[in-house]
């Protein structure tokens, strides 16, 4: 997809290479940055002659940085006839707007980052894109408002996550410029690192995955010390002839930082066909959406005689399977749930057993949420030293087989999914806070043959999936109670925990498992999707497994839906039995919506008492009463309107 054509510039200290930072291009004209000064070239201006005053008869400007404290211009971009560059040097760093047409400056604005090498704007989106230089996993986003009196406003929008091509998380050293295609949902990331993994990352803006791996021939070392650097990248179609020894689509700047004189400047160009003019792009991958519709609860506040510590429901075609923490239980679908069952009843089809001898001799004496595949129960089980995936018949629930898996502390959860058959389990917390390990969801697959041949669980990893809204941000999920599959490679997950839990944070939640994206998360208490529960004093209701099963035919006693999910309410004598069910009302296909409401990115209070107006993200934000939420799009509206600026949050605007 793409191929390198050659370097001009190349080797050339040209009176405007010395330290070299970024490049852009509006369509007419070469933008390019050194540290402290910014330069305009028309595409016809040959860039291999040595230039170092303005000529406007040229159309060739230059003009010097000129902020106190501030001394280093980055990586710039082109949008809408302005230049977003970064500048760093003081305590923080800055994005600061210039017009285009005569590099005049028109505002800028202070980040919370000490260091922004590069910025672009994303037209899909209109955001303005950065990140810091080192050790860098995500990407920030900055709404942009350029107000009445001339202040820029940057209200922070979201953090896109960068991932490899299976799903892991990357951390990328020395990003020293990007550029957004016009045409698809691609980012162009330069990495400087002195090491295997520099070069032109490709990154698919929606789900934050690398898709390609562009490699430059440089060399970053020399005795020790950096020679050759990379530096600004942008895109152009330039097949066309009109700039003078240079074509292609990609173009980056590379400097030779070593010897007398100024920095020697490459500039490198590459073919991309996708960036062509007029290319066949590929299509955006469809992503549905998915609402339920909850039914209610069957059996509700229930103590049955097996719902003591109850864990785990799953099915076959004909049966139900249930995991309570030392014991399995099959019921026949027509068995009424709400009946009180103590004990086995062959002739009616019950079955229950505890966990086997084998087993429990070695401490294990806790199940958890169970599947059900081609004829095996598969049952996470600790309490042992590591904990373990059994194998159980479905037919009269014996042992088969288990397997140690010593690399989670702990499983209370595990779901195979019949797509492709694999078997998804993860640690009781799920995710990690910003800037550590993300603790995934590992995939492993089954040996089947084996199994059902030789009565010998053999699990082999293939693959992690680490989950994330629908900004790209990893999800944390403490306290994981249970996973299902539905026939279209959707994953529901439980979690929630008796006590000390916030009921918002848990509860079910619907992914993706081609992107790991969430399409849908059950509220507690309200809504069409509710899940409600109430941990701690005094309810002390817990969720736990769920299961996918279409039981909208009647063959089930008082049950119909889709999606059936235990909440346990731990009662002292005798824990109750709610059963909770929810039909599949829409699924409408569309794309993924990965970008904030552009309408919602203030937020006032129109409580007399108040009357003012936050950004997004503050806390103060939260405090508001629904009934006295407006929001608004733009800042100078809500202010226009007579709404004041935080003091915390728009402090520039406060003025009561």
């Amino acid at each position: 997809m793409f191929t390198y054509i050659n370097n001009y510039p190349k080797d050339r200290e040209n009176g405007w290479s010395n330290e070299l930072q970024g490049v852009s291009n509006d369509g007419i004209n070469w933008y390019f940055s050194q540290k402290e000064v910014l330069w305009k070239f028309p595409v016809a201006h040959d860039l291999n002659s040595k230039i170092t005053k303005s000529d406007p008869s040229k159309g060739i400007l230059k003009v010097k940085l000129n902020m106190q404290g501030y001394n280093h211009f980055g990586d710039l971009d082109y949008h809408d006839g302005k230049l977003f560059v970064p500048v760093e040097g003081g305590p923080v760093a800055r994005i600061a707007i210039f017009d285009a047409n005569d590099l005049s400056l028109i505002c800028f604005s202070n980040i919370n980052v000490r260091n922004a090498p590069w910025c672009a704007v994303n037209p899909n989106d209109g955001f303005i894109y950065t990140s810091v230089f080192s050790e860098v996993n995500f990407l920030i986003a900055y709404h942009y408002e350029i107000m009445n009196d001339g202040n820029l406003i940057l209200t922070p929008m979201r953090q896109l996550f960068l991932y490899d091509e299976s799903g892991n998380l990357m951390n990328l050293d020395r990003i020293q410029g990007g550029a957004f295609s016009k045409q698809n949902n691609l980012l162009y990331l330069v990495c400087d690192a002195h090491n295997s993994s520099n070069g032109i990352y490709v990154i698919d803006t929606v789900s934050g995955k690398k898709t390609d791996k562009i490699h430059v021939d440089y060399d970053p070392t020399s005795f020790g010390f950096t020679a050759e650097e990379l530096e600004g990248i942008t895109i152009w179609d330039l097949d066309n002839s009109t700039a003078p020894n240079v074509s292609g689509q990609l173009h980056l700047v590379m400097i030779d930082n070593v010897g007398t004189g100024d920095d020697d400047l490459y500039f490198k160009h590459y073919k991309a066909q996708i960036e062509k003019q007029g290319a066949t792009l590929p299509q955006p991958s469809g992503q549905q959406n998915i609402i339920f519709n909850y039914l209610g609860n069957y059996p509700k506040e229930r103590d049955n005689g097996w719902s003591e510590e109850l864990n785990g429901v799953t099915h076959d075609d004909n049966n139900w399977f249930f995991t309570q923490r030392n014991r399995l239980w099959k019921f026949p679908v027509s068995h009424d749930l709400k009946i009180k069952t103590t004990s086995s009843a062959p002739e009616s089809g019950i079955l229950n057993t505890g966990i086997p001898q084998e087993l429990s001799s070695l401490g294990y004496d806790h199940c958890g949420d169970l599947s059900y595949h081609e004829g095996f129960l598969f049952i996470p089980i600790t309490g042992g030293s590591s904990p373990v995936i059994a194998a159980f018949k479905a037919t009269d629930l014996s042992l088969v087989a288990f397997k140690a898996l010593n690399q989670f502390s702990g499983i209370g959860w595990c779901a195979v999914n019949s797509l492709d058959e694999c078997i998804y389990t993860s640690d009781k917390h799920l995710g990690g806070a910003v800037g550590d390990q993300v603790s995934p969801i590992v995939c492993f697959k089954i040996n089947m043959e084996l199994l059902k041949n030789q009565n010998k669980l053999e699990l082999t990893e293939v693959k992690k999936l680490v989950l994330k809204n629908s900004l790209g941000t990893p999800i944390n999920l403490k306290h994981m109670q249970g996973g299902t599959f539905d026939f279209e490679n959707h994953l529901y997950l439980m979690n929630g925990y008796v006590e000390d839990f916030n009921e918002k944070d848990g509860g079910i939640s619907v992914y993706d498992v081609n992107t790991g994206f969430l399409l849908v998360k059950s509220k507690s208490g309200s809504g069409n999707f509710n899940y409600e529960f109430h941990p701690g004093w005094s309810k002390y209701e817990e969720p736990e497994g769920l299961t996918y099963w279409d039981l909208n035919d009647g063959k089930a006693p008082n049950i119909k839906g889709v999606l059936h999910a235990i909440m346990l309410d731990n009662d002292l004598f005798g824990d109750d039995f709610y059963f909770k069910h929810y039909d599949k009302i829409i699924i409408d296909e569309g794309n993924i919506n990965t970008f904030p409401d552009l309408d919602k990115i203030f937020i006032a209070n129109t409580n007399p008492q108040s009357t003012e107006v936050h950004q997004r993200f503050c806390s103060w934000a939260d405090n508001i009463s629904i009934e006295h939420i407006k929001y608004y799009g733009s800042l100078q509206k809500a202010l226009d309107d007579g709404f004041d600026g935080c003091y915390y949050c728009l402090r520039k605007y406060h003025t009561r």
